[in-house]
């Protein structure tokens, strides 16, 4: 059986032109597009992808989870589910996936992610999320959690 890799860290700020300060809470993301920053097992990943290929967005509800599914670069995908109802600027608990684009570090490689924080930005910091996955597996979900951050936004295309 095969190990799942250990991950050191890598910020994934799926707009490009996110605003000042750090990928996740804080950031503010451009309208439709993608970028990707951070380091993995010390390899540098830096991105950036113009329109999306999807953004879609469920607000949680009672008894109905929320989530967002996002679509970039070449195979990007990023996939998160929370069941708390939250409001503009506030986190929640999340988990999902992520597949990294083809064209670029780490071709194609897809993640688990069972421990993540997701935020609502408000319109003002150009809607879509900001995210934290703090828990990632390589691969699928029934593999042993490895060592890593990931951090990020993402924002549909204006109205």
């Amino acid at each position: 059986m095969t190990r799942p890799r250990l991950w050191s860290s890598l910020a994934l700020v799926s707009t490009v032109g996110c605003g000042s300060g750090s990928a996740g809470s804080s950031a503010t993301c451009t309208p439709d597009s993608a970028r990707l920053d951070g380091t993995l097992e010390g390899a540098a990943i830096s991105g950036s992808y113009a329109s999306l290929s999807s953004y879609v967005f469920d607000a949680a509800a009672k008894n109905q989870p929320g989530t967002v599914l996002v679509s970039f670069g070449t195979g990007g995908k990023l996939s998160l589910t929370w069941t708390e109802v939250v409001a503009d600027g506030q986190g929640t608990a999340a988990y999902g996936s992520l597949a990294l684009p083809t064209d670029g570090p780490l071709p194609g490689e897809s993640f688990c992610i069972s421990a993540a924080t997701v935020t609502v930005l408000p319109a003002s910091q150009g809607g879509g999320i900001s995210f934290e996955l703090s828990t990632l597996v390589e691969g699928p979900c029934a593999g042993v959690s490895v060592a890593g951050t990931l951090a990020g936004c993402a924002s549909p295309a204006a109205k």
